[in-house]
């Protein structure tokens, strides 16, 4: 009712002013034309307001941490996980990889050019830090970290897909020097945004105009959105492609799976 009275009050306004420019042909042609036009605008009010929020946030600067908890099974027991450390460490350089230590631990150089398998070369943009650690004696885990560079939100699911191919290449590495098999992956993501942007954009009807807390549990994942951090972990590799894809382009659906509050 509000945006009918609103439009009412726009087409007034334009016949106030085209009868005082004494446009009285063109104000003939606007008022054939304004219910149309005004009807167009009332039904698509929605995708408008969407799209003006997704203007706001596109170009914001945001800082980016992607998280990877590989979990390996092995058939012949390992009691320190420096023994596999070692074999990775040499596996890495023989394959022509610039490595180096942080907190004592290996770290992908970024700025380098690396081959995995027969893939095309892959671009290290932004280091990786490997976490490897021994659960018990069939059990490795590798926590690996990419802390992206400040970049835009628009430039988020790039980013992250050419970060999953370095991934990969770890991934297998780390297969060959433990003579194990995946079990289970974790994939996280953090997106803080500055600017107190999610709460300052419209998102959808049904959601508050300033947006704090939201959570939504999906079968494979969880998305949860507190201030202006965006949170995605995920137990699907595919999954979190697609999630990352899809809400950090801030699509409507989000707002409207089930299992939001």
């Amino acid at each position: 009712m509000g945006m009918q009275l609103l439009f009412v009050f726009i087409g007034m306004v334009l016949a106030w002013i085209f009868l005082k420019l004494n446009w009285s042909d063109e104000l003939t042609i606007v008022l054939a034309f304004l219910p149309a036009l005004l009807t167009i605008i009332y039904t698509n009010v929605e995708r408008i307001r969407l799209f003006i929020s997704k203007i706001i946030i596109i170009n914001k600067t945001v800082s980016v941490t992607v998280i990877i908890k590989n979990t390996y099974e092995i058939n012949d027991g390992i009691q320190d996980e420096t023994f596999i450390e070692k074999r990775l460490e040499e596996a890495l350089l023989k394959s022509g990889v610039t490595i180096g230590r942080e907190n004592n631990r290996i770290r992908i150089e970024a700025g380098q050019v690396v081959r995995f398998a027969k893939d095309n070369n892959i671009m290290i943009k932004v280091p990786l830090v490997m976490y490897l650690q021994i659960v018990d004696k069939n059990k490795l885990t590798c926590k690996l970290t990419n802390s992206l560079p400040t970049i835009t939100y628009r430039e988020i699911p790039t980013l992250i897909r050419s970060t999953q191919r370095v991934w990969d290449f770890i991934d297998e590495h780390i297969k060959d020097s433990s003579k194990g098999k995946l079990k289970h992956a974790i994939y996280n993501a953090k997106i803080k945004v500055d600017d107190n942007v999610f709460k300052n954009v419209y998102l959808a009807p049904y959601a508050p105009r300033y947006i704090k807390n939201l959570e939504l549990q999906k079968e494979n994942s969880t998305i949860k959105l507190a201030d202006d951090t965006l949170e995605i972990n995920s137990k699907s590799k595919h999954d979190f492609e697609m999630d990352i894809k899809k809400y950090s382009s801030l699509f409507k659906g989000f707002f409207e799976e089930k299992g939001v509050r």
